[in-house]
């Protein structure tokens, strides 16, 4: 049987793209207008979508002497039981209206296909999304969708109560992403995403993995946030070897650019010379230390300073080093539990447990898999605000 998505009532002032996919991340498929030469679709200001909406499905069988005619359908493939997430981008305003972002202006609607034998013999399933920027009053193109099929069809549209604008989910390593995401810092081709690693000689076996994972599966993942470029994401996702045991100065890293956002990763086991944490028998970081102090104030310097609360963000990776089972260096462990939790000398702001910019994440495992480091990455990010989907 033929099954159709109606795309109608849309309301935007200026011309649109609009594109289709099975997440709220991507990929998506455009769904170009056949009478356009770039495929966008005219505002809401010379079409009428009410009388004239988008029709988008595959049209088989086909269906004669009816409305739509096959003419007027945009081809794709639409099965039931599947969840689909529609992308509109407004063709002349960005997002940097509001915050900066060169990102053109969107939104993103879901609609679930339940199974056509599920229910009793419904035409048409509607809802109307509302979209309220709370800054920006530049207006964005918003959908009201519906499903139609032909007579002899039983399809049901089960839309999402409570639709979320694109992007995200939070995601853990052994959690799957929320189907109605709520996002709160995108990223985009201006995020850099610095990755530090602690190259002193006690963490060699993690290197590589990491390594791998930044050049595979992180990439994988990102790579559509930087335009699909290869290029772009290189320069702005790499690795940063550093000996120097700084692990809190390097996440107090600022962005390259003001308008840039940056989040940065350490991987560390210890700080021996720098912090005074590493063996049970190092232990001065309890009562302070000359670097791990003055680290910590320019960290909070830095993220004071941020040019926007969301555009400076730092996790700390703890990594247990072993020997016969044991971590070797556990008082780097406590130090960060510590700092990160507001625990002895580190309480209030000569620590970080009031800074929910940054994190620690502790007891990482050394020389693990690639698969396992992206699920840590994407877990601690989406923590902090971002919403990464599962790599």
């Amino acid at each position: 049987m033929g099954l159709l998505i109606r795309v109608y009532d849309i309301e935007s002032p200026n011309n649109f793209d609009l594109s289709i996919g099975l997440s709220p991340y991507g990929p998506f498929t455009p769904l170009n207008n056949p009478n356009t030469a770039n495929g966008s679709w005219p505002s809401s200001n010379t079409r009428n979508y009410r009388d004239y909406p988008i029709y988008i499905g595959d049209n088989d069988p086909l269906i004669t002497n009816g409305t739509p005619q096959p003419s007027e359908i945009v081809f794709h493939d639409i099965e039931f039981d599947t969840q689909y997430w529609l992308k509109l981008e407004d063709n002349v305003n960005v997002i940097s209206v509001c915050d900066g972002d060169n990102t053109p202006r969107y939104i993103v609607e879901n609609i679930y296909i339940n199974d056509s034998k599920t229910f009793e013999c419904y035409d048409r399933i509607s809802f109307e999304v509302v979209y309220d920027p709370d800054t920006c009053p530049t207006p964005t193109p918003y959908p009201t969708l519906d499903i139609t099929a032909p007579p002899t069809a039983t399809p049901f549209a089960t839309p999402n109560p409570t639709p979320t604008q694109f992007p995200t989910a939070t995601p853990q390593s052994t959690v799957q992403p929320s189907p109605t995401p709520t996002p709160t810092i995108l990223i985009n081709t201006e995020t850099e995403i610095n990755i530090f690693f602690d190259s002193s000689g006690s963490m060699n076996t993690t290197l590589s993995p990491l390594v791998n994972m930044r050049d595979n599966i992180l990439q994988n993942c990102l790579l559509p946030f930087y335009n699909n470029d290869v290029s772009l994401y290189n320069q702005r996702v790499t690795i940063t070897n550093k000996s120097d045991e700084r692990a809190i100065q390097w996440i107090a890293t600022p962005p390259s650019n003001p308008s840039y956002n940056v989040v940065n990763l350490a991987f560390a086991d210890e700080s021996n010379n720098r912090y005074e944490a590493e063996r049970i028998t190092v232990s001065g970081w309890t009562d302070g230390s000359v670097s791990g102090d003055a680290d910590i104030a320019q960290l909070r310097d830095e993220l004071d300073n941020a040019t926007t609360p969301t555009s400076h963000r730092g996790i700390i990776f703890q990594v247990d080093t072993l020997s016969g089972g044991q971590d070797i260096y556990p008082q780097y462990q406590n130090f960060i539990n510590a700092v990160f939790n507001g625990l002895g000398y580190y309480a209030g702001t000569s620590g970080l447990s009031d800074k929910n910019e940054v994190s620690g994440v502790q007891d990482v495992i050394a020389g693990s898999t690639p698969q396992y480091y992206a699920d840590l990455i994407v877990s601690a990010m989406n923590n902090l605000g971002y919403n990464v989907p599962n790599c």
